[in-house]
């Protein structure tokens, strides 16, 4: 939006400027016009454009670095312990396997695809950060289902093991799988 009112108003300064300085100098404009004309310089005068004439505004604002969103980082993370997870406890070929692994999969992608779309269109960029939201949340009721399928218990957020895990703030799998390890020598 910002830079929507730079160009703008840089279009205009440029353009006052141009009538001002080069088309009526050759010309004796009516004492209306120099009235105006004397308002339009003030203002231009007050106001300093955000531009310099030389650099062009880009016609798609830089997007993209979603390497960089931590939201990218975490949903990664759920995704590869996922892949480990579905792997190792669930059948194959079973649709579960299938559903958690692409959910996983989804909120991965749109973020970055939302991330990417943040440079030609917020409206974009926010339906798919949702649809990246609404796949993970189906995965967190996949993991729930699993847990309640098999009599295991829900740990709530104050549980003392999940407690030392975020304090761990793992960044990969294997910090992830050392985390395990260490939960299963207490």
């Amino acid at each position: 939006m910002h830079s929507s009112v730079n160009a703008i108003m840089g279009s205009v300064h440029y353009f006052v400027h141009l009538i001002v300085e080069r088309v009526l100098p050759s010309r004796s404009p009516p004492p209306a016009t120099r009235r105006l004309l004397a308002c339009l310089r003030t203002i231009c005068a007050r106001s300093t454009p955000n531009w310099e004439m030389n650099e062009p505004e880009k016609l798609i604002p830089l997007h993209g670095g979603y390497r960089k969103l931590k939201s990218f980082q975490v949903a990664q993370l759920a995704y590869d312990v996922t892949v480990r997870f579905c792997d190792r406890y669930i059948e194959k070929r079973s649709r579960t396997h299938d559903q958690m692994v692409q959910a996983a999969r989804s909120g991965v992608l749109n973020i970055a695809e939302g991330s990417q779309a943040s440079g030609t269109s917020k409206k974009m960029e926010l339906k798919l950060t949702n649809v990246a939201r609404a796949s993970l949340e189906e995965l967190r009721l996949d993991y729930e289902d699993y847990l309640r399928q098999r009599g295991l218990a829900q740990w709530p957020p104050q549980h003392p093991a999940l407690v030392r895990f975020k304090a761990m703030r793992c960044a990969t799998l294997e910090q992830v799988r050392d985390w395990v390890e260490q939960e299963r020598r207490q």
